[in-house]
């Protein structure tokens, strides 16, 4: 069996990835938001991508893996 070496860059990129840019502020959303855009996507039969190209206007492939994320997490929650 081979043994796998990853650099530290590697290891350490899952814990940097839901990190903010410095200076930048994280997005907080309140709770009726975070319902609306379950029950929306519950109600209308929405994948998470569709989901999150209705509700968030984003261009960046990580911007929107940050917001799948996000909305299977309050998916989660929310059940």
């Amino acid at each position: 069996m081979a043994k796998i070496i990853c650099t530290p860059k590697v290891k350490h990129f899952w814990g940097a990835y839901f990190m903010s840019k410095k200076g930048q502020k994280q997005k907080r959303y309140s709770a009726e938001f975070k319902a609306g855009v379950i029950m929306d996507m519950r109600e209308h039969r929405l994948s998470y991508h569709k989901t999150v190209r209705k509700h968030y206007d984003t261009k960046s492939h990580s911007e929107k893996c940050n917001y799948i994320n996000n909305v299977k997490r309050w998916e989660r929650i929310y059940l």
